[in-house]
């Protein structure tokens, strides 16, 4: 996702930035840029929503910039270009933000399927949504052990063996 925003109204938006620099530069950051923070939530919603496809889709378009440019984490957000995210005083965006770790959520939660229906993982629910792929193996640590899953693709659905530490009350299927 790129954004576009709109230069900031001191009406609407008070005039914080102002001490700071010129109303035209104070949007930079937003502008033309790439934003995996969006991309994030692109990707959960369509995994949420059953399109694993289209979820799976936006988390290797996400991850694809970064990657090819050999960068192992997620940054705040990157020029058009792929370079380095400098701020308008010279500062460094963050290479590590939060929404980086998208991925790892997502495909625990839809495509393995592994998600917690009550707090700390009493009651789970194991629900893989495979989308293109052929198969999935997962473990997710909860704070009564692991849970492990392996699922297959099979001609008329998925088959698979989800291992369930023992204290984990109830698991829907």
């Amino acid at each position: 996702s790129i954004n576009i925003v709109p230069v900031l109204n001191e009406e609407v938006d008070g005039i914080w930035w102002s001490k700071q620099q010129a109303k035209e530069e104070a949007v930079w950051r937003h502008n033309d840029t790439i934003w995996p923070y969006m991309n994030a939530y692109e990707c959960l919603a369509r995994l949420a929503h059953g399109d694993t496809s289209g979820g799976l889709a936006v988390l290797s378009r996400m991850a694809k910039s970064h990657l090819e440019q050999g960068h192992r984490t997620f940054w705040e957000m990157m020029p058009l270009d792929g370079s380095l995210p400098f701020g308008h005083q010279g500062d460094l965006l963050s290479h590590c933000h939060a929404w980086g770790g998208t991925g790892s959520y997502a495909l625990q939660a839809y495509v393995a399927g592994i998600r917690p229906l009550t707090p700390g993982y009493q009651t789970v629910v194991i629900e893989p949504k495979l989308g293109p792929l052929d198969w999935v193996k997962a473990k997710v640590p909860t704070p009564h052990g692991i849970i492990e899953l392996e699922a297959h693709k099979v001609a008329d659905g998925i088959t698979g063996i989800a291992l369930v530490p023992k204290e984990i009350e109830q698991v829907q299927v």
